[in-house]
């Protein structure tokens, strides 16, 4: 996985998110030049998994800005850091590139994965 290192502002907005988002994950990327986008959740269970809205992924973050992405960041309702079944197989099927940075996102804190 991608380093990426998270600056307080990104930490401080991505825990808020968390906590906004309440029972819901909620998911987006970082992109190079610093901006947060959140994607719509779209999974048919948003309290225990997340699937990014491809129109949005698309809408938000743009073609032109896909090779810009440096993070990809989804909250966990539960407060677990730890990556859930789903997330280790979205990690190691390349559902999420290898130059990305993966960040799972609590209340309290955000957390990287390699």
């Amino acid at each position: 996985m991608g380093q990426y290192v998270i600056t307080e502002e990104h930490r401080n907005w991505l825990c808020r998110r968390a906590f906004q988002s309440g029972h819901m994950e909620a998911c987006g990327f970082i992109l190079a030049c610093g901006k947060i986008v959140e994607v719509r959740n779209v999974s048919n269970s948003p309290n225990k998994s997340y699937a990014m809205n491809q129109y949005d992924v698309l809408n938000k973050v743009g073609v032109e800005n896909l090779s810009n992405i440096v993070a990809v960041w989804h909250t966990h309702p539960s407060g677990s850091v730890k990556p859930s079944a789903i997330d280790q197989d979205a990690l190691f099927s390349g559902a999420i590139q290898q130059h990305w940075a993966y960040l799972i996102v609590t209340k309290e804190t955000v957390t990287q994965y390699d």
